[in-house]
């Protein structure tokens, strides 16, 4: 069984070679997606998207490779800080409580066959 910590790094993982996979070589991994419905490129100009609505544009450009590694980023330093305050002396970890608060990010990932339904959190 595959600890919730070791599943979110896991799909951390996963969206971080997908979102370095969609950069062009060369560009920037802080280049940013533009919209310009119907189209959305690439900060270079390059055509990501040939057409799309105006909304799913904006979506799309918004949640562009860029943004899905400062994502990962910052969940990471998230995860850090939440181990950090879960300790109840300084070798000891309250995994019981870590571990629920990762509950909300794991669901994140609920369609993913490695989930696991005793992540499940109600909100």
């Amino acid at each position: 069984m595959t600890s919730i910590e070791e599943f979110i790094e896991a799909r951390l993982g996963e969206d971080e070679r997908i979102a370095r996979a969609a950069f062009l070589a060369g560009t920037p991994t802080t280049a940013q997606w533009s919209a310009d419905a119907p189209e959305v490129r690439s900060a270079d100009s390059t055509l990501v998207v040939k057409h799309t609505w105006p909304k799913e544009a904006e979506h799309i450009a918004r949640h562009d490779p860029a943004r899905a590694l400062q994502m990962c980023r910052a969940l990471r330093c998230m995860i850090a800080s939440l181990r950090l305050a879960h300790y109840i002396d300084d070798d000891t970890l309250d995994e019981t409580l870590f571990h629920d608060d990762l509950r909300p990010l794991a669901r994140v990932w609920r369609a993913h066959e490695d989930f696991d339904p005793e992540w499940e959190w109600a909100a």
